[in-house]
């Protein structure tokens, strides 16, 4: 548990959280919230996670700052492909100051509980993403009332690099504005989709 704190970094990722070798199948409960992150040194995240085991995560309330170039203010890897991964991140706000930001990142390889509500991305220098997903199969996804604003260009919204059915996705009320170029919502790659009852291929 992390609460109310500050912390920065020119050197590595602030939270790091992994499996070692022989842990799989161990389970992480992390709590996150009102604390400040600021990370200066290039591909430095935040908060970074990479767990192979059951889950629980709730980041809530927390500042993010980028200012080394592709930085990340949570990302988090799932990695079990049976164990559930729980995870919550809430009205949370990402500052992106150089280039090729993500703000929030998911990756699952198994069953997923995820909600992601009312969080703020703002990009100040191109390539920036709001939102990352890479979902494995059952993955539950709530992605609303977040927002992305772009004023450098070349911004995504929210990129979803891959999703595996069966999985079940509500996006509701997100709102990303892009002052110049740039897109909102892509689905890189989609295997075994079920939308509104029925299958289809991509």
């Amino acid at each position: 548990t992390s609460t109310v704190n500050a912390f920065g970094t020119a050197a590595a990722d602030n939270i790091l959280i992994q499996s070692l070798a022989g842990s799989e199948g161990s389970t992480l409960t992390l709590t996150a919230t009102q604390n400040g992150f600021v990370n200066s040194n290039s591909g430095t995240a935040g908060i970074n996670v990479n767990w192979n085991g059951a889950l629980s995560a709730t980041v809530d309330s927390n500042s993010f700052s980028g200012a080394g170039g592709s930085n990340t203010g949570v990302r988090i890897d799932a990695l079990s492909p049976s164990a559930l991964a729980g995870v919550s991140i809430t009205n949370n706000a990402y500052a992106g100051g150089a280039a090729n930001d993500t703000a929030f990142q998911l990756i699952t390889a198994g069953p997923s509980q995820l909600a992601v509500t009312n969080n703020n991305a703002q990009f100040s220098a191109t390539g920036g993403t709001g939102f990352r997903f890479s979902l494995g199969p059952s993955a539950t996804l709530n992605l609303s009332q977040n927002s992305v604003t772009d004023t450098a260009g070349g911004a995504t919204g929210v990129l979803f690099d891959s999703v595996t059915g069966p999985s079940a996705l509500t996006i509701n009320a997100n709102a990303v504005t892009l002052s110049h170029h740039g897109d909102g919502i892509i689905f890189s790659s989609v295997t075994d989709p079920v939308i509104s009852g029925m299958t289809y291929s991509v």
